[in-house]
């Protein structure tokens, strides 16, 4: 079944449990039991729409690319796609004779593809760049819901943070004087540490075999390891000697009763959207680990009605008290004082990229002498938050 099939079952299914949820009359065990199987079958097809999804993220990552090489290489659109991956694979394969060869070839002009740093091995950024973002996002969690800054040096930045949500102007009376109002800010530094996917190494045998598609591969071996280390930090980081991830930096909204060390209730819910202040609610969204959303999904309202629902249009998100949410299973799981669940506008956590991933490509004597070719990716990458507002807080489970 196609992706669009799956989306538009998902959607009628959707509907069904929907109107079953307000549906008038009591909450029967029958009704639970009808709603629990159409859960269940939204469920089952989630799980599939995310296996293509995630097979398709790189493909898509290596296309949003083509436009990039289009200009760098001077060729039309329609022709990047083709260019690009003969670049890169003549890379991958080839290191660099592989792109000299197609220099020669006639094929590319623009000898300045792969450099050679000093610490030995060769690199190519441009057109594995946008591929190595998709394969990162892959991940999920912080990058989908954050701003995200692209800057070409790696200098410390200054970012100016405000609280203005008690602020408002006043009544002037005719050659009054407009009186001052101190407005509470403060300073955000943002970096940038470098991260390194580790090296893959691959051999020999693989990267000839014209029949692998080698740079589907690589690429999404090397995202996906990036991917889940920036995500940790931006979710968990401490904030020294790595970023401060959005979780250190959210302040308790809701703190769980005596008794919720692992456990969260529906007024635990409300609680914590009602303490992010209503400026920041229209954008807001829930983040929590999967493990939470099981136990969320359990909740019922007082009639003994479901909490959760299913998103109704195509690509309309679940809520949660009319609220989308997002996975992110870097988010600690719940028990003795986790801050387990986050509430708020996540736009106010900044990701700072400085250039793009860089691919480097290894023949030393390390992976030569077995018959291999080592492969590592650099990011220099950062996060933290800007708002000392209050735009996104946290539930905290209790101690015991």
């Amino acid at each position: 079944m196609t992706i669009q099939a799956l989306r538009a079952k998902r959607v009628e299914i959707a509907n069904k449990m929907k109107a079953h949820v307000e549906k008038e009359g009591a909450w029967t065990s029958d009704r639970q039991a009808e709603f629990e199987n159409m859960n269940a079958e939204i469920g089952q097809i989630d799980n599939q729409i995310k296996a293509i999804e995630a097979s398709l993220q790189v493909q898509e990552g290596l296309s949003a690319a083509d436009e990039q090489t289009a200009r760098f290489r001077n060729v039309s659109t329609e022709n990047a796609a083709e260019l690009r991956r003969e670049v890169l694979v003549a890379y991958l394969r080839g290191g660099k004779d592989g792109i000299q060869n197609l220099i020669q070839s006639g094929r590319i002009q623009n000898a300045q593809t792969v450099g050679s740093p000093a610490g030995g091995g060769y690199t190519v950024t441009r057109e594995m760049f946008g591929a190595i973002q998709a394969a990162m996002k892959a991940i999920g969690g912080v990058r989908d819901l954050a701003t995200v800054l692209n800057t070409a040096a790696g200098n410390p930045l200054d970012f100016v943070v405000v609280d203005a949500t008690s602020e408002e102007g006043a009544i002037l009376g005719e050659s009054q004087q407009t009186p001052d109002l101190d407005t509470s800010f403060g300073t955000a530094q943002i970096g940038a540490f470098k991260y390194t996917s580790k090296a893959i190494a691959v051999s020999l045998e693989l990267l000839q075999d014209s029949e692998f598609d080698i740079e589907a591969y690589i690429v999404e071996l090397l995202g996906l390891r990036l991917g889940r280390i920036t995500n940790r930090h931006y979710t968990v980081g401490t904030g020294s000697g790595q970023p401060r991830g959005v979780v250190t930096a959210a302040d308790v909204g809701k703190a769980a009763a005596t008794g919720g060390a692992t456990s969260i209730t529906l007024d635990d819910l409300i609680d914590l959207e009602h303490s992010v202040d209503p400026i920041y609610r229209g954008a807001a969204r829930f983040m929590f680990h999967d493990g939470t959303l099981r136990k969320i999904k359990q909740l019922k309202d007082t009639t003994g009605r479901p909490l959760w629902l299913p998103g109704i249009a195509a690509g309309a998100p679940d809520t949660i008290l009319n609220y989308g949410y997002q996975i992110n299973q870097h988010m600690p799981v719940m028990a003795a004082n986790a801050k387990s669940v986050l509430f708020g506008d996540f736009k106010k956590y900044l990701i700072r990229d400085v250039m793009g991933a860089t691919m480097y490509r290894n023949t030393d004597s390390k992976y030569n002498e077995l018959g291999m070719v080592g492969f590592h990716s650099l990011l220099r990458s950062s996060g933290d938050m800007i708002d000392i507002g209050g735009a996104i807080k946290a539930f905290q489970n209790s101690a015991t």
